[in-house]
């Protein structure tokens, strides 16, 4: 602070007398009074205390930001109570996706959707007022204070959500008093009322209110079963799901507004009267100034317009409603566009790996066309049949992909949920510490195989985890998540079971190498006490066996050797 202040030019003549002095707790020295020590004149010091400051680190902008927030009003959009409203809103613009467009073209005058009006709009203009203490994330700033909430609102939201509610409508069209005859809208039948179209067609600014739904969704998608669900979902059914709504949504709105035309357009130039003189037939499919019929042949136009077919039956008849039928086409084109994007997207995600695999069917009918027409039906049957299982281990490798991808903590979580299960099937292995990476890259160095039916594995050093079928190993019978060969910490071939294993049916397993495994271990000090423990523990074990069936087994020979002697000493006396 000293050598900014003599940079800037102003600063004091040393560093003592910048700054008064503190006590040892910190407490400042102030001059009051001069006092004579010695002969001299000394100015007399108090100690005054210094405001407490908070304990934050300095320069951490976070933290600051934090600090300024204490006792104030806003709130995070994770907060309990945020989440309720975000979830009452997002309800609301359920109803309102279904409702909204209806009014616009028919206008109804029944209580039941005034008095709906009049809710969603409180509740829409209570949001407004509740997104100023709501919290936003900055990557500049992190978290704001509640000044800084309210501008960065007014700057980012507050204009659009405006327009999403207020009557924009009226005080475009209306006397100056911001009020508008919604009544001189007129139906079929009656005569022009172009005013009371542009009113109508106007009134769609109110679906701006739908794009709350994305800060709606950032609050909501925090709760736990929210969050489970969306978790659970996968791309390809999110992304169907999502473009599905996207269609229904934009084919009724595009309906809504064709049927405008048709409730505020006059006889002469309505598209719908157009239409029933064009297709005689049943009044009550076409009956005049029908909302339901209008809505119902508004529908047919906008799934058509929408989809590109364009059957031509319905057509626009004034300038209105080609200049309407102009930017729905727009729009709708740019909708089905990102609708078909999706779906091929989709489509050559998941058809990847069959690509590869109807390739590799393929070179395999190649292989077998030079073979003799028995042969050729049987060699070209199991080799589909191998490859076709051969696809399960290509599937593995995406878990093995997902798991580099994680922190070192996740890594060790999602290796024992994922492998657990045979992991603990193996005790030498559970004496390792579970935080030790040493069991991440074991897991990681496994290698799947398949192996065919009656396929005789024979024994080697390695450990085996039975991933789908079944085989017989020891005479005992394997199946999914069996494990064998935990013997491969042996290094002597004497101690290790001489057994084979006998595939019955297509068997995939994961294998590790004693040498892969001795490599990994030779990576993890952390983790080579414990192996050497379990590693002599396991020698001393089959050491004893070992000596246990060489006694027996002598035993048994000398049994054997005095029953003989015996016999034959009894038969020498009866010859004898």
């Amino acid at each position: 602070r000293f050598q900014a202040a003599r940079a800037q030019g102003g600063g004091p003549a040393s560093p003592r007398a910048s700054f008064a002095p503190l006590s040892p707790r910190g407490v400042e020295a102030q001059d009051d009074d001069t006092t004579v020590e010695n002969g001299r004149a000394r100015p007399r010091r108090t100690w005054r205390e210094e405001p407490a400051k908070p304990a934050v680190k300095p320069g951490s902008v976070v933290m600051r930001r934090l600090a300024a927030d204490e006792g104030s009003w806003v709130l995070h959009h994770t907060a309990p109570l945020v989440q309720q409203w975000s979830m009452l809103i997002a309800a609301v613009l359920l109803v309102e996706a279904f409702v909204l467009p209806l009014g616009i073209a028919f206008t109804p005058g029944d209580w039941l959707y005034l008095l709906w009006r009049a809710l969603a709009d409180f509740a829409l203009w209570l949001d407004i007022g509740v997104q100023f203490f709501v919290q936003r994330q900055s990557k500049e700033l992190g978290t704001l204070s509640l000044g800084e909430v309210i501008g960065a609102y007014m700057r980012q939201e507050l204009l659009l959500d405006i327009l999403s509610v207020a009557d924009v409508a009226s005080l475009a069209l209306g006397d100056g008093s911001g009020t508008f005859e919604r009544e001189s809208l007129s139906l079929l039948g009656e005569d022009s009322n172009e005013e009371a179209c542009y009113y109508a067609l106007l009134r769609f600014h109110t679906l701006l209110r739908f794009s709350r739904l994305s800060r709606l969704y950032r609050s909501i998608e925090s709760i736990e079963l929210v969050h489970t669900w969306v978790m659970q979902l996968m791309h390809s059914s999110a992304t169907l799901l999502k473009s599905s709504v996207v269609v229904v949504f934009a084919v009724h709105v595009m309906g809504c507004a064709w049927s405008t035309m048709a409730m505020c357009g006059a006889k002469e130039y309505c598209w719908y009267e157009y239409y029933r003189l064009e297709k005689p037939g049943d009044d009550s499919i076409y009956a005049a100034g029908s909302p339901r019929a209008i809505y119902m042949c508004s529908l047919y136009w906008a799934i058509f317009t929408l989809t590109g077919i364009g059957y031509g039956d319905v057509v626009p008849v004034s300038p209105m409603e080609y200049l309407v039928v102009s930017t729905c086409m727009f729009c709708s084109a740019l909708t089905w566009a990102w609708v078909v994007a999706n779906i091929v997207s989709i489509v050559a995600m998941s058809g990847k790996g069959q690509t590869v695999h109807l390739l590799t069917l393929d070179c395999v009918n190649q292989v077998t066309q030079g073979m003799l027409a028995k042969d050729e039906t049987r060699m070209g049957q199991r080799l589909r049949e191998y490859f076709t299982k051969l696809q399960n281990l290509r599937d593995d490798g995406a878990i093995g992909t997902l798991i580099d991808k994680l922190s070192p903590a996740l890594k060790m979580e999602v290796v024992y949920k994922v492998h657990g299960h045979w992991l603990h099937q193996v005790w030498w292995m559970k004496m390792v510490p579970e935080e030790s990476e040493f069991m991440v890259e074991l897991v990681r160095s496994l290698e799947a195989n398949l192996h065919t039916p009656n396929e005789m594995i024979p024994n080697r050093a390695q450990l085996g985890i039975v991933r789908q079928g079944l085989c017989v190993h020891g005479g005992r019978l394997l199946s999914k998540g069996s494990v064998f060969g935990d013997d491969m910490l042996l290094d002597s071939e004497a101690l290790r079971k001489p057994w084979a294993t006998l595939a019955l049916t297509y068997l995939h397993i994961t294998v590790l190498e004693k040498l892969v495994f001795q490599a990994v271990l030779a990576k993890h000090p952390e983790a080579q006490p414990y192996v050497r423990k379990a590693h002599v523990m396991f020698v001393v074990m089959r050491g004893i066996q070992k000596k246990a069936e060489k006694i027996k087994r002598q035993r048994q020979k000398d049994t054997l050797n005095h029953a003989l002697t015996l016999d034959f000493k009894v038969k020498q006396g009866a010859n004898n």
